[in-house]
């Protein structure tokens, strides 16, 4: 029978593995034009929105509150010389 003192190290260690696991940041890459739904608000946000004839286009600051579904931006290629 397994005593009680050595199998203590290995459950301590066994519990320190995986707390780590479970509280490293994570990074999830999405891709570009797939919709995104946010957990939280943003505030600030620079948008671009019709002007009231809805004829064009018009820089504005927002609110996006969450539950809002939101589309990763497509990368840009710079201009060439």
């Amino acid at each position: 029978m397994i005593s009680i003192r050595k199998s203590i190290p290995f459950l301590l260690s066994l519990t320190i593995l995986a707390s780590c696991a479970l509280f490293v940041p994570r990074t999830v890459y999405v891709a570009p034009g797939v919709p995104m739904r946010l957990r939280q608000d943003v505030k600030n946000v620079k948008v671009w929105v019709y002007n009231a004839e809805l004829k064009k286009w018009e820089p504005s600051v927002a609110t996006i509150h969450n539950g809002m579904f939101v589309l990763a931006k497509k990368p840009t290629t710079p201009a060439s010389d």
